[in-house]
């Protein structure tokens, strides 16, 4: 599912979503206004070595996800990967990501309150990654992130505040 140059106005997906092919389930791009919600009871994307869903260039726009239901699992591809402004919001009961890779990057974006039941990274630069991201508070319920090359959990910048209730292995001293 693609939405691109969305300039005002409003989309909502209100009805259950699957994917399992192997690339990406959602991509939100150039989108400078309006607001995309993907509002089903199952939202389920299972990709392989693509991101499943991917946020790139949207300022002035917001995605937002909500009753619960949110299950994505990647195998190399990154679970939700976006940045360049807009903003993007995680609501309601059982949002998972689980990934061999990053499981959420989020890059100079806004944040709104948000929860996630459970985030688990096995590999990756880092398992979770937010750099510049601003607005509201980010709950994870729990997960587990292991097997970072970098640092496990990055904050980097902005101001957003995160509660993570999962377990963080890092392996390297150096990037603690």
């Amino acid at each position: 599912m693609n939405v691109n140059a969305l300039s005002g106005n409003s989309v909502t997906f209100s009805g259950n979503l699957t994917s399992t092919a192997a690339g990406t389930a959602i991509t939100l791009t150039n989108n400078t206004g309006g607001t995309i919600t993907f509002s089903g009871a199952s939202k389920s994307f299972t990709t392989s070595t693509a991101d499943a869903i991917t946020m790139t260039t949207n300022a002035g726009s917001t995605a937002n996800f909500t009753g619960g239901g949110l299950s994505i699992t990647t195998t190399t591809g990154r679970g939700v990967n976006a940045s360049g402004g807009g903003t993007l919001t995680f609501s309601g009961a059982n949002n998972n990501i689980s990934s061999a890779n990053t499981a959420l990057l989020l890059n100079g974006i806004a944040l709104g309150v948000s929860s996630l039941n459970s985030v688990t990274s096995t590999a990756g630069t880092s398992g979770i990654s937010l750099t510049n991201v601003t607005g509201g508070t980010l709950t994870i319920a729990g997960g587990s992130l292991t097997g970072a090359t970098g640092a496990t959990f990055l904050v980097s910048g902005g101001s957003v505040a995160v509660t993570d209730g999962g377990t963080i292995d890092q392996a390297t001293a150096a990037n603690k």
